[in-house]
């Protein structure tokens, strides 16, 4: 049964004022104090199950990111999402890789007029790889930049799989920029947060579940990159982990791979989200997105239903990977896709990297390469 709606709507890029109800997200003003430690500053994100927001450690006198679990989250998934973060800080120091996941430093529980909250806090880091990209002429990487981070991303990813966990949401959106001190000041030094007052609906009881205004997330970003300095390195890092489960296990919730990054397996329901080689696809499909500024798969969903939708993405994966191929002749053919899509900007990258994806892209996926099997690939090597 649909809730009714309580709140006048809002149009801007802000969380849905909805939500803020018995078990949905914790209200937060800015100069808030969490924990007695942790002083809300701005609002860097906000997603299906959370909110983000950078913060400064009262304590240690540096800046964090805070993430605030909507309260049935923080029962539902808030636990495995917490013990697979201390699994990954735990074996940060025995897996190469460990560098290109965002570690957790704290986390604890806040109580608010919606329900109990798990929090974690983090590392500050900067914007995800799609708002970066927005920045950019063209509104895609250099190509030197997408090959760093592609394979920063794979390193990232073979720490994972090292340690038994399945990212399961592995896309531009979860894929973060490192930030200096620098970018943090510049940001704060920026005109004021733009506010967007919550108006209750006439006839409808107030109470405190919502805050009085929103702020629209403004994320740090890697200056440097944007404005294309000289030498400037760039490091990304995964992070969100709120879909992640443990390889080989059966997951307890379904997986939130978005549709058009889907294995073969996960279209056909064949298998699910907790198997490496499953993610290996999803992997090569972000590859492609980050080289050519474009998705592999572009899915047209409106009016569709999901029979229809599985249909044109089975038919898909058979025109561009073309499986039915031998190795030899789908290489040579996806080869000549990538250098039409990149309107042949990839020179000799072209086959080697189309080399790489179709190894990722099988159908049968225990016949893919893992993380560690593509880093020693001439491509990554080159890198």
């Amino acid at each position: 049964m649909a809730r009714q709606r309580r709140f006048e709507r809002i149009y801007d890029d802000v969380e849905p004022v909805e939500e803020y109800r018995p078990g949905g997200y914790h209200p937060v003003l800015l100069r808030d104090i969490l924990h007695s430690r942790y002083k809300v500053i701005r609002k860097l994100a906000y997603g299906q199950f959370s909110t983000v927001w950078l913060a400064r450690d009262l304590k240690n006198f540096f800046y964090v990111a805070v993430k605030i679990l909507k309260a049935e989250a923080s029962i539902l998934e808030g636990p495995t999402e917490l013990r697979i973060l201390e699994a990954i800080r735990a074996n940060a120091l025995c897996y190469p890789g460990a560098q290109h996941v965002v570690q957790i430093l704290d986390s604890f529980t806040h109580e608010g007029p919606n329900g109990t909250h798990l929090c974690l806090v983090f590392p500050v880091m900067g914007g995800d790889a799609q708002a970066h990209a927005r920045l950019l002429p063209e509104r895609r990487y250099p190509l030197p930049v997408s090959k760093t981070l592609s394979k920063q991303v794979t390193q990232g990813l073979q720490f994972l799989h090292g340690c038994s966990i399945v990212h399961g949401d592995i896309q531009p959106g979860n894929i973060v920029f490192a930030v200096s001190a620098a970018d943090i000041d510049d940001a704060l030094s920026q005109p004021g947060t733009t506010l967007c007052e919550v108006k209750w609906r006439n006839g409808v009881k107030r109470d405190q579940s919502a805050p009085r205004h929103l702020y629209v997330p403004e994320p740090i970003i890697d200056r440097a990159l944007i404005t294309g300095q000289p030498g400037h390195k760039v490091m990304v890092a995964i992070t969100d982990l709120g879909g992640a489960v443990w390889h080989d296990k059966a997951p307890s919730r379904l997986p939130r791979v978005p549709r058009a990054l889907r294995a073969p397996e996960l279209i056909s329901g064949r298998s699910n989200v907790s198997d490496v080689r499953t993610e290996i696809w999803n992997l090569a499909c972000l590859i492609f997105e980050l080289i050519c500024g474009e998705p592999l798969f572009c899915l047209s969903t409106f009016g569709m239903s999901t029979k229809q939708i599985d249909e044109e993405h089975q038919q898909m994966v058979e025109d561009i990977v073309k499986p039915a191929l031998d190795q030899e002749a789908a290489i040579s053919e996806f080869a000549a896709y990538l250098d039409m899509r990149t309107h042949g900007r990839l020179g000799d990258d072209v086959l080697p990297l189309a080399t790489l994806l179709r190894h990722s892209m099988l159908v049968e996926p225990e016949h893919r390469k893992g993380a560690f099997e593509l880093l020693s690939d001439p491509w990554f090597k080159a890198i």
